[in-house]
């Protein structure tokens, strides 16, 4: 069992609310874009594969980024600590 530090904001919109849920995470990935037709972009990583895990402890109307995100956030982003505990 591991413990995954993550932090939490929260966001407002000065229009009609619209339920949003983001997590977001830092880091070395890779991307491709694949098809002719309909082209898609893919991003495969270890910060994806976090992001994807942080993403289901978000409530409403918030974001979660992870421990690498918010040292790069300069300190005038106002978040709290939120502990994640992984299987």
């Amino acid at each position: 069992s591991s413990s995954v530090k993550v932090y939490h904001f929260s966001f407002y919109v000065m229009f009609e609310a619209l339920p949003s849920q983001i997590s977001i995470e830092t880091g070395p990935v890779i991307g491709c874009v694949t098809g002719t037709t309909i082209p898609k972009l893919g991003i495969v990583g270890t910060p994806v594969d976090h992001a994807g895990v942080i993403i289901l402890h978000v409530t409403g109307d918030s974001i979660i980024v992870g421990p690498t995100t918010r040292s790069c956030l300069p300190a005038m982003y106002k978040v709290r600590e939120l502990f994640v505990s992984g299987d």
